[in-house]
């Protein structure tokens, strides 16, 4: 029996190859601590309006719910202070973000120096992700969202948020370092507290980096940095590597040199550590025993080594026309610093610009109005397109739809065949894909900053040439090429026939 040469390509044109991924949140439980991270599943909800408790309601202006709690039980009226404060920064926020959904905010006050008299109070607190979930970015890459910033998105459907969207925990143990509002004028050795807990807001909204010194490779050297890792236990039983992930910031930060690149292509690299899912290790010593021998350790070791030299990490914010507009992110400090690297402006740049909120360094002796000066807002431009460019609308950008092509992960991807241009007797030479709209493509900027020096391009350009000279296939020409051997397969079938 012969079949028609016409039906032969419909049938082989309808044939469809479909990957499908389970969703996974993550709760993040302490405020000062990334790897306080639980895995959790997370179903998806249609859109539903999220009812604001009214022993909660804040003033009708503001879209921070926040559930304050004070701990410094011998000192109310710094509890007050602090409230006030903080609810400030809620008003400024709120002036300069249109925020679609209300975003709960979780803060105490609380003493956190140390128990011995003796030793010195250096902390002063910070703020972080209450959730993350994973999305299909539009670019085909899953990463972790903050559900601030997903709320923001006004999805049909989305993954269940939790009751708190961010955490936060401050030091009211060395009350005498920090300034508030009404206070005589601010000494030489106080913070504005405004400053602190604006900055360390706009952290918890997004403006973070899953790029850390991972504690369990605290003893490798040299020295590596990887994106958030996920390596579980059950009941006692083997160790699940289930493989790093990046945050929605990350996306963004590139590779400064002669040529910029995304980090992603080292993060890229990092995953190709184990190709299977879930894959276990008898527990984390070997785990990392196997990670270091692997070719994939120098991509972090790399990484770590670039994170530390200044002016070679920068943001690149959308619609981004030359190096000018590329955001240079803080990467001086040897060694990496968790928290504060990569994650703020670089100082020696933006510390006397309207961008001076997200600088590294808090600056003492000076109230928010004293940096303000004539500026309008704490807000800079660089960050205000830094915070349009992650998906935020603003009052500059009210209607935002940067981030529309974000999916949830229990969306199929489904690869089609939608032409066949030459068919042999048992050979497809020319097969078209089609996997949804292409990834907007940015042209990088030339790189002119007369601070950055030849040793730092070098490092960058070696380390990108290594990343794309990788010979991995990445999933789709793996799919590409399965589905070319099975209509091989096939073909050389019907031609028995």
């Amino acid at each position: 029996m012969k079949i028609p040469p016409s039906f032969l390509l419909l049938s082989i044109a309808s044939l469809t190859s479909i990957r499908e991924i389970a969703a996974q949140c993550y709760d993040y439980t302490d405020a000062l601590d990334l790897n306080a991270r639980i895995p959790t599943s997370c179903k998806l909800v249609d859109k539903i309006e999220i009812p604001t408790p009214p022993t909660k309601a804040p003033a009708e202006s503001s879209k921070f719910i926040i559930d304050y709690k004070c701990e410094i039980q011998t000192n109310q009226d710094l509890c007050a202070r602090a409230q006030r404060s903080i609810q400030k920064v809620c008003e400024i926020l709120t002036e300069n973000l249109s925020l679609r959904k209300n975003i709960n905010v979780d803060v105490s006050l609380k003493d956190l120096c140390p128990t011995d008299a003796q030793q010195s109070c250096n902390e002063l607190g910070g703020a972080g992700f209450a959730r993350t979930m994973e999305l299909l970015d539009d670019d085909d890459i899953i990463r972790e969202y903050p559900t601030a910033l997903v709320k923001q998105f006004d999805c049909d459907q989305h993954y269940e948020f939790g009751d708190v969207d961010i955490r936060a925990v401050f030091n009211g143990g060395n009350a005498t370092s920090l300034w508030f509002e009404g206070d005589p004028q601010i000494t030489s050795d106080q913070i504005d507290f405004r400053r602190l807990v604006l900055k360390k807001f706009i952290n918890a909204l997004g403006v973070k980096t899953s790029w850390i010194e991972q504690p369990i490779f605290d003893k490798v050297s040299p020295t590596i940095l990887t994106p958030q890792l996920t390596l579980s236990q059950e009941n006692g039983g083997d160790f699940e590597f289930k493989g790093f992930k990046e945050y929605a910031y990350d996306k963004y930060i590139i590779f400064r040199g002669k040529e910029l690149q995304s980090i992603h292509d080292a993060a890229k690299s990092l995953d190709e550590f184990v190709k299977e899912p879930d894959v276990k290790f008898k527990d984390q010593e070997e785990f990392i025993a196997q990670l270091v021998k692997s070719p994939q350790i120098e991509a972090a070791q790399r990484m770590a080594n670039v994170s530390v030299n200044p002016f070679t990490l920068g943001f690149l914010p959308r619609g981004a026309k030359s190096d000018d507009d590329v955001i240079v992110l803080e990467t001086s400090f040897n060694p990496y610093q968790n928290d504060v690297s990569m994650n703020n402006f670089d100082a020696s740049i933006y510390a006397d610009t309207e961008d001076f909120l997200m600088v590294s360094t808090l600056t003492s002796g000076k109230t928010l109005e004293d940096s303000m000066g004539k500026f309008l807002s704490p807000l800079g431009p660089r960050l205000i397109s830094l915070l349009e460019t992650l998906g935020y609308p603003t009052k500059k950008l009210p209607e935002n739809d940067f981030k529309t092509n974000t999916e949830v992960i229990l969306t199929k991807t489904t690869y089609v065949v939608t032409e066949i241009k030459t068919v042999s007797k048992s050979v497809v030479t020319v097969i078209e894909i089609v996997t949804g709209p292409p990834p907007q493509q940015t042209l990088p900027p030339t790189n002119n900053n007369p601070s950055q020096d030849d040793d730092n391009n070098d490092v960058i350009d070696n380390f990108g040439q290594d990343i794309f000279n990788s010979s991995s296939f990445n999933i789709q020409n793996n799919l590409t090429l399965m589905f070319i051997a099975l209509v091989c397969c096939i073909l050389g079938s019907l031609n028995t026939i």
